[in-house]
């Protein structure tokens, strides 16, 4: 009789929980948006192919919850199947949008579930050079370490070193040379790492080429 009325009980609570999500958030994208992992998982629970439905910019569930920084939201549709290396409208993979700005741990999340490090979006630009422009060496490091191609070179010619170099990213600049970037690569309009980084008065970026292209990188 108590396991009925409990029972009961945990019914009425769950058909509650899912009205009222129902009227919240309107998909699954709306709650990977909003971090509502409760709502998000009901709407998985109702239509399990909404794990990678589309917005209108291309983008899944899984890109809107990376935008956020939603980790647990990230780590729910990753459980349910999502495609971790989904296409948005531009190109953009989830990984694209972590390595951007999004912390170390959205990366790990992303790389552990299988994520491509490859991938070029719009322009040719890979993770690698999203996070070279960032500046983040922890960043770098988890791509580099992951596979990313460090030569790899965007539809203007230039690396993650140019990127690194002309953002002014001291830090960046001496992990991609000491994993084997090469110092005297040419990129857009023929410029290399020192020019960029001297354009664009970067002194102590200058500095350091200047000395690492003295001992041969």
């Amino acid at each position: 009789m108590l396991g009925r009325l409990l029972s009961r009980i945990v019914f009425r609570a769950g058909s509650a929980l899912a009205r009222r999500t129902a009227t919240r958030t309107s998909s699954a994208l709306a709650a990977a948006a909003a971090g509502a992992v409760d709502e998000l998982r009901i709407h998985l629970l109702r239509n399990p192919s909404a794990v990678n439905e589309r917005g209108p910019s291309g983008e899944t569930p899984l890109h809107r919850a990376v935008t956020r920084g939603h980790l647990e939201a990230i780590r729910v549709l990753l459980a349910h199947g999502a495609d971790v290396d989904a296409r948005a409208a531009e190109g953009e993979t989830p990984l694209h949008l972590a390595a951007l700005d999004q912390p170390a741990a959205v990366v790990r999340a992303l790389l552990s579930a299988g994520a491509d490090v490859h991938p070029r979006a719009k322009g040719g630009v890979t993770a690698l050079h999203l996070a070279a422009v960032r500046g983040d060496p922890e960043i770098v490091r988890l791509l580099l370490d992951a596979g990313s191609d460090i030569e790899a070179a965007e539809d203007g010619a230039n690396r993650a070193l140019h990127r690194a170099a002309a953002e002014g990213h001291a830090e960046v600049v001496a992990l991609l040379l000491d994993r084997g970037a090469d110092i005297g690569a040419r990129g857009h309009d023929g410029f290399t790492a020192e020019s960029l980084a001297t354009l664009n008065r970067h002194a102590a970026v200058v500095a350091l080429l200047k000395a690492r292209a003295a001992r041969g990188g």
